[in-house]
């Protein structure tokens, strides 16, 4: 197979734009692009890391697994750390 290379703002607006096809609201589409562009950019292929999730996500998805309308709460935090309740929406 041969290795095609692209411009990483490419791939970024890939993967906004399939999150936000999925049914993801645009700001949440925004933030988990974000961290799975990032995760992507220095990964290793094949480990699970980045827009690599996005197949197993929509699954997911599909099964009803993630509760997209949720917003995640900040239920306790100290000066360099939160304990947050993911309400079991999508993240990373």
């Amino acid at each position: 197979m041969q290795t095609k290379c692209y411009p990483a703002s490419r791939l970024y607006q890939f993967g906004f734009e399939l999150l936000k096809k999925m049914g993801i609201e645009a700001e949440q589409a925004s933030l988990v692009s974000d961290v799975l562009f990032y995760a992507s950019l220095g990964g290793h292929p094949g480990q699970g890391q980045g827009y690599s999730r996005l197949p197993r996500q929509w699954r997911r998805i599909q099964a009803g697994g993630f509760d997209l309308g949720a917003r995640p709460d900040v239920i306790r935090q100290g000066n360099c750390w939160a304990l947050l309740d993911g309400k079991n929406t999508l993240g990373p």
